[in-house]
């Protein structure tokens, strides 16, 4: 809309025609990647030192650089989710402790870090996953919870605390510690915890709870998502102790069953990982027998699912449980 004078509205085509403008979509990614929070499991699950915040460019091989600290030890098992210019990390274990706290870092100045505000109201908040539509973000349900701890959002771009946005919840069972991708529009919840097979996704624009999307092709949690703007990639993941493979996907905009989409580089679990419009980063965390795994990234073109994934690079320390966004410098 162009003129919004009362019955005198004009108003222009978004794509090709008559007065046309260039649609912009909406930034939830970028080319530079964050990986945040992250613990040392040999030490209680103590913050990782020096900083729980590094980074890279998603486009180019390498290893991570080390960005900072955030205001708080998030540890273990946070949420990151990003608006493009804004990546936040929320929850995890630190200490022997849980945090409430949501952080964030502006992502074209290298080493910024601000309070955004806490996940209210308190929980569990430990293991689960973020993503964002450009505009709210939602941070799915934890390990440590129960059918009636809910689905959280923001607003990206204004700091406070969360609010109620929805559950996760089929045939009775509680759909923690599962990961979500996005395509702009609709996030999809790829299972939980104890290896459950079904996919739920919601509309991030709206709050309520969210729908069957369809099945995973073998049950796993603590897995890892990463998507461009029509692929979603469940990448990795556990079901009991043994380590999930092939990883799968999914046409995000139609419902329907996973599809194959070839094999991670390593053997591990409980990472994190994030994207562009092109490629999808994993760092993964544990290996079978929950031993602590090392620092290699790896990365696959997520269009792609008869491509195996590709070293890309090493983490800048050794960390357990870091959670991966992005977003564009």
């Amino acid at each position: 809309c162009i003129d919004a004078t009362t019955d005198e509205n004009e108003w222009n085509n978004v794509g090709p025609g008559t007065g046309g403008v260039e649609y912009v979509p909406p930034q939830y990614f970028g080319d530079r990647a964050f990986w945040m929070g992250g613990s040392h499991n040999v030490q209680g699950y103590s913050n990782s030192n020096p900083g729980n915040v590094s980074y890279q460019t998603i486009t180019t091989l390498g290893n991570s650089t080390e960005w900072g600290s955030l205001s708080q030890g998030h540890g273990d098992g946070p949420g990151t989710l990003s608006n493009g210019t804004r990546a936040l990390c929320a929850g995890g274990y630190n200490a022997g402790a849980m945090t409430q706290r949501i952080d964030y870092v502006t992502v074209a100045s290298v080493g910024s870090t601000a309070v955004f505000g806490d996940i209210t109201p308190s929980s569990n908040w430990r293991w689960f996953d973020g993503t964002s539509n450009g505009t709210r973000g939602i941070f799915s349900p934890p390990l440590y919870g129960s059918s009636s701890t809910p689905v959280q959002y923001v607003t990206v771009q204004t700091t406070g605390n969360s609010q109620t946005f929805g559950h996760i919840t089929f045939n009775g069972s509680y759909y923690g510690n599962g990961c979500l991708a996005c395509n702009g529009s609709k996030a999809v919840h790829f299972g939980g915890y104890h290896s459950h097979t079904k996919m739920g996704y919601v509309d991030i624009a709206t709050t309520g709870d969210a729908l069957l999307f369809g099945d995973l092709n073998g049950g796993r949690y603590k897995s890892s998502a990463m998507n461009d703007r029509t692929y979603g990639i469940c990448y990795s993941g556990v079901n009991g102790s043994s380590v999930v493979q092939p990883n799968q996907y999914i046409t995000i905009a139609t419902n329907g069953n996973s599809l194959a989409f070839s094999q991670a580089l390593g053997s591990s679990f409980g990472g994190g990982s994030c994207s562009n419009e092109t490629r999808g980063l994993y760092h993964g965390t544990y290996g079978a027998g929950w031993e602590t795994s090392q620092k290699p990234i790896e990365y696959v073109t997520i269009n792609n699912p008869s491509q195996n994934a590709i070293s890309f690079g090493n983490i800048s320390s050794l960390r357990t449980s870091v959670h991966g966004t992005s977003g564009n410098p």
